[in-house]
């Protein structure tokens, strides 16, 4: 029993470790011993003290990214094949790194039994074969080119009558003294007249006859021409040349084994190679050939290779084919070929011509892969380019061209398109009682449900989150859409069972109509949901049509757009700051900013009211901008007033982070206002680092390297990981307000205090609870080691003048 292979995972997400374990144990052939580390750094340690034969590489690591990954792996492991895991979204950097010298790559959410075996077994078998191609043709020409004897290689010619010279090495040269350019394809007798006159000719039938190895006669040496041959001797080729070899028996015997070596490589190279004559007659065909095509080598030997053709390419494919063979001498790319069985299949093939010592063609070498499991990735990605990964529907870029192909239609015919824009009620209550798992089932069997009542013409897709489009076209009366819609409402009404769940959910639909409602796909998809969101002010469970009236809830946020723009040019906005409390010492150690509109009908406006509005409109920007800047300003007033150690945080918007100039802002605020960088503390939100790109991880090395502090608003609200935690410099986490509210009476909000505040010390950083409301929920979260509190239970959010008396204030411990 052959011993098992070793190979080495380097992937940091354990889920995706263990689907490519599961994967493996599945495989029959080949048998794999698998070594998993979750870092480049303990990868690295590993191929230091073991012995690998293949690397599963995720490009995604939490100490290396990208190509930088697969370039240091390289340098640790030159001739081990490496096999890149990616993410869809990754997949070009994938690809990249197989064109810079990875064997293979593996889209991770791809990675059944069959297909991991495939690139496995591919992967190892390429690169064992590539290399040894390499390593042979190398040492088949450095052997033949310095050897220290001559060597002759000479073509038997009229079943052995006479015999030409086909090759003559620099060792000959040298001691011939002739230059092979006027000795290769001579006679023999060409370039030795006497080798009939003292028997070299009839010595050299009777070798190629017999096959047994001779000397030449001494009288040969009488030649003055071949003076120089010391102790020469010849023999015959199995394909029937003849070889003299001028004193070293052992370089001709390296030689021997060369050739033979080079015909094994060739019998066992993964692709299928074919070697034809000048007419196209094949003469020689690899066992890779055989096994892709179907045609055995005595089956297909003098037919031409046409006879694997397709039909699915036109003569004048073939025609610029051989023509550019012809004239550059070789030519690459896909072409599609039937085998013996009939099935037809993608090949990326490569043809070249070989050139004979006068420069003519004289025969083509064909090499090629199956490409048939490339292709259906291909075509994979392209689905999911234009369609939802999870249920397979149209996504929105698909929809967008739907629509307007539609509407061409229907401007066309004069007929009507009904745009039915779909939103599930309370969907996230489903996703927060069960699960995501149970969420993703729910969208598919609703997106099924709904291809269920759509017509042949109709078009359907998930637009995004849980929500639905469904396209209408050649609609001649509304009632159509009416009565669709109403379908719609009662098929998802009825029950899902979801594993052991049965699931009652209902869904508003808004309606826009062609060409009443829109001329475009935008407009359309802007009014109806206008119109959907009139539905759930209606109760949900129930459709609306796109009405001008509608417009209402578009323009009171119009209204308070150009508020936030007034209050932007008469500097309108004032900050209140909520004190932050050491729960060891009480004092008072920092404030956070928040921001209030003042407005000249509505009063005070809270930031719930408007922050919204202004993250839609990109004002947040702006509005950013001031609270930084006003915010630095105060603090170095009180700064100034001998006021020490007061920390300021500010709140910075996903909008904020992704600005292109906010490290200038930061930086230029902090020097503008004077307020030492260590007392600014900028608080981010999770969905910010989630996205844990190089850029985001510069962003907040930079910010760093200012002396700023950083802290995670909310956490534990969003997908809270300790991948990302590990990656960023951070200071502080902050235990979101509603697990504080019923830390007291739910087991559940205490349990995620705790764990916050466990993961955050881990990390070594500091945890603040905000939300605080009472004494209860104090002594608890003192009880469970948190470090600072925030909340109503010590001040409300306060104006700039009563910090400093706040700071005086004993009694902030309660």
């Amino acid at each position: 029993m052959s011993m098992p292979l070793q190979a080495l995972l380097v992937e940091d997400n354990p889920g995706d470790a263990r689907l490519i374990k599961e994967a493996l144990i599945e495989m029959s052939a080949p048998r794999l011993q698998l070594t998993w580390t979750d870092t480049l750094t303990k990868g690295l340690e590993a191929l230091a003290t073991q012995e690998f034969d293949l690397i599963l590489l995720d490009l995604s690591l939490p100490d290396s990214h990208g190509m930088d990954t697969v370039k240091r792996i390289e340098a640790a492991a030159t001739a081990i094949p490496i096999v890149v895991l990616t993410g869809l979204d990754d997949e070009a950097l994938a690809i990249e790194a197989v064109r810079s010298g990875a064997q293979d790559y593996l889209v991770k959410s791809e990675a059944e039994a069959h297909l991991l075996a495939r690139v496995i077994r591919y992967a190892i078998e390429r690169n064992h074969i590539h290399q040894t191609l390499r390593e042979n043709e190398a040492r088949l020409a450095a052997l033949f080119e310095h050897m220290g004897s001559g060597v002759a290689v000479y073509q038997a010619l009229q079943d052995g009558q006479d015999f030409a010279f086909s090759a003559f090495n620099r060792a000959a040269e040298r001691i011939d003294h002739l230059p092979r350019e006027q000795v290769i394809g001579k006679l023999l007798q060409e370039v030795f007249p006497s080798a009939a006159e003292f028997g070299i000719l009839d010595t050299f039938r009777r070798v190629w006859q017999t096959g047994q190895a001779e000397h030449l006669p001494v009288s040969f040496y009488q030649d003055r021409r071949i003076a120089g041959w010391r102790d020469n001797y010849i023999y015959r080729l199995p394909s029937g040349e003849i070889v003299a070899i001028y004193d070293d028996v052992t370089e001709r015997k390296q030689a021997e084994e060369q050739l033979r070596l080079a015909a094994r490589v060739f019998e066992s190279s993964a692709e299928g190679i074919v070697i034809t004559d000048l007419k196209g007659r094949i003469l020689s065909v690899n066992e890779a050939f055989s096994e892709i095509t179907g045609y055995p080598l005595e089956e297909i030997r003098g037919q031409n290779p046409r006879i694997l053709k397709s039909g699915k390419h036109s003569p004048e494919f073939y025609r610029e084919m051989w023509g550019t063979i012809l004239k550059e001498g070789h030519w690459q790319g896909e072409i599609w070929n039937r085998r013996k069985n009939g099935e037809v299949y993608p090949e990326w093939m490569t043809i070249g011509s070989v050139k004979d010592e006068h420069g003519g063609i004289s025969h083509f070498v064909g090499t090629f892969t199956d490409i048939t499991q490339r292709k259906a990735a291909e075509e994979r990605i392209n689905f999911l380019a234009h369609h939802d990964a999870l249920t397979g529907l149209p996504n929105r870029v698909l929809l967008q061209d739907r629509v307007s192909q539609s509407l061409a239609i229907c401007q066309h015919q004069g007929s009507k398109a009904g745009l039915l824009l779909i939103d599930l009620d309370r969907f996230k209550n489903i996703n927060e009682s069960l699960n995501h798992a149970f969420g993703d089932q729910l969208l598919q069997e609703v997106g099924q449900r709904l291809e269920g009542c759509a017509r042949r013409v109709d078009t359907v897709a998930r637009s995004g989150g849980d929500e639905f489009v469904v396209l209408m076209t050649e609609v001649r009366d509304i009632g159509e859409i009416a009565a669709a819609a109403n379908n719609i409402l009662i098929a998802l009404s009825q029950p899902f069972t979801l594993d052991v769940h049965e699931i009652n959910i209902t869904s508003s639909i808004g309606i826009a109509v062609y060409p009443g409602d829109g001329e475009n796909a935008q407009n359309l998809l802007k009014n109806a949901d206008v119109a959907m969101y009139r539905a759930k002010d209606l109760g949900r469970n129930n459709y609306q049509f796109y009405t001008q009236d509608m417009n209402a809830r578009t323009f009171e946020t119009l209204v308070m757009e150009n508020s936030l723009r007034h209050a932007l040019k008469r500097d309108d906005f004032v900050l209140h700051y909520q004190p932050q409390v050491d729960i060891a010492s009480g004092a008072m150690i920092g404030v956070e900013a928040l921001v209030r509109m003042r407005h000249a009908d509505l009063g005070i406006v809270p930031p719930g009211t408007f922050i919204p509005i202004a993250e839609e409109t990109g004002l947040i920007v702006p509005i950013g901008a001031w609270v930084l800047g006003e915010a630095c300003r105060q603090g170095r007033e009180w700064l100034d007033q001998g006021i020490t150690g007061l920390r300021i945080a500010v709140n910075l918007s996903a909008n904020q982070f992704r600005q292109p100039g906010l490290l200038d802002t930061v930086a230029k605020t902090l020097a503008d206002s004077g307020l030492p960088p260590g007392q600014l503390e900028l608080e981010l939100t999770e969905s910010i680092l989630m996205r844990d790109s190089e850029l985001i991880i510069a962003t907040l090395q930079s910010l760093k390297k200012m002396g700023v502090q950083l802290s995670i608003d909310d956490f534990g609200t969003g997908f809270s990981s300790l991948a990302y935690l590990k990656r960023f410099d951070l200071d502080k986490l902050k235990i979101d307000q509603s697990f504080v509210r019923d830390i007291t009476s739910d087991p559940d909000d205490l349990a995620i205090a705790r764990a916050v505040i466990a993961l955050g010390h881990s990390l070594n950083l500091k945890v603040i609870a905000e939300g605080v409301e009472n004494g209860e929920q104090l002594e608890l979260l003192r009880a469970n080691g948190c470090d600072e509190i925030q909340g109503y239970y010590f001040s409300r959010p306060q104006p700039a003048a009563e910090i400093p008396r706040l700071l005086h204030d004993k009694r902030m411990t309660g």
